[in-house]
């Protein structure tokens, strides 16, 4: 197998971290305020707390170890082979996962313009379209403008994301949020919260999928630490800030007794289905679907880069059979790990 080549760059790396955690509020703030109610925000607040510790550790590793494979490789020095081998398979399901899970969600916000895909046969088409696309996408060479161009559609939602968060801190704010959590739909139980905080973990995904391309990187040492504070800034506040609107909005009207229950598969559109202005409403639903369904497609990408990455890693140190990670000797991509991944996704 020939080695992959340095053609990614700062941008590469801040569009797929960023575009994981985007991806998770469109799909996660749902199930996390079914089960955590009022509490949502708080439940969110810690996940943003552990996110802001692990990138500090991704990206020490990753500038210290300067090899593909995220946590596998970060394990493997600090442990030895058997827990870098349960690393390794442990995230390469996490990727399978959330491949499934952002190609399937994007059919919720699609179904704006059209119903039909909510469920059935046109939502699994679409889904499948979707790995599909990801797959053969992944499965060409990898050169840096594709990844640094797509930061642009990462912009664009985190700057929706921030609208939204300004807008319902503004109109929708309820101040016993903060005081009395359970005032808003009541309290949750100790396993509805156990259940929901694993949830919001999901966008860590994207720090494995960039430290993963730490040896395709053409950024030094110094440069991963001025990203730290860019990632932090751009990822926590709407992350929490959404979970905050969403606690004020989602347990109550949308998530409730006899509530519709499409608003936990597709929670953005529930929060801004609460705003006071109807052509604000209804300009920011048909927004707000577009921005979803570009994210979501952009973090399944980036989930299959991740696969494609730690496979070819592991296949590289003997984790897997070797004849698995061979790279195409037109492209260089590890095609077989990537056929493999979206079998499996799908």
């Amino acid at each position: 197998m020939k080695p992959l080549g340095k053609s990614l760059g700062a941008p590469a790396l801040f569009g797929i971290v960023q575009g994981f955690v985007a991806a998770s509020v469109y799909f996660a703030v749902g199930l996390v305020a079914q089960r955590a109610l009022g509490f949502t925000w708080l439940v969110f607040l810690a996940g943003g707390l552990l996110f802001a510790l692990v990138v500090v550790s991704y990206v020490e590793g990753a500038s210290l170890h300067q090899e593909r494979g995220g946590a596998t490789v970060i394990a493997r020095f600090a442990f030895n082979e058997l827990v870098s081998f349960v690393a390794g398979w442990a995230i390469c399901l996490d990727y399978l996962i959330l491949i499934a899970i952002c190609a399937f969600a994007t059919t919720d916000y699609a179904a704006v313009f059209w119903e039909p895909l909510e469920s059935g046969a046109p939502e699994f088409l679409l889904a499948f379209a979707l790995v599909l696309f990801v797959a053969w996408w992944n499965a060409r060479r990898s050169d840096a403008p594709r990844y640094n161009r797509a930061v642009l559609v990462v912009l664009g939602d985190l700057a929706l994301q921030l609208f939204v968060v300004a807008y319902g801190l503004i109109y929708l704010l309820e101040p016993e949020l903060l005081t009395d959590p359970a005032s808003i739909a009541g309290t949750p139980s100790v396993e509805d919260l156990l259940f929901a905080f694993p949830l919001v973990l999901v966008a860590f995904s994207g720090l494995d999928a960039s430290s993963g391309l730490a040896g395709q990187v053409a950024i030094g040492r110094r440069g991963l630490r001025r990203l730290i504070s860019v990632r932090m800034l751009a990822a926590i506040v709407p992350y929490v800030g959404i979970a905050f609107v969403a606690s004020a909005t989602l347990p109550v009207e949308r998530l409730g007794e006899g509530g519709p229950a499409g608003w936990i598969e597709a929670p953005m559109l529930g929060i801004v289905a609460d705003f006071s202005q109807a052509w604000l409403r209804d300009t920011l639903k048909y927004v707000v679907a577009i921005s979803a369904v570009a994210i979501l497609a952009a973090a399944c990408n980036a989930a299959m880069l991740g696969v494609s990455r730690l496979g070819y890693s592991l296949a590289l140190n003997r984790q897997i059979p070797s004849r698995v990670g061979y790279l195409h000797p037109a492209t260089a991509t590890p095609v077989v790990i990537i056929g493999i991944g979206a079998l499996v996704a799908t």
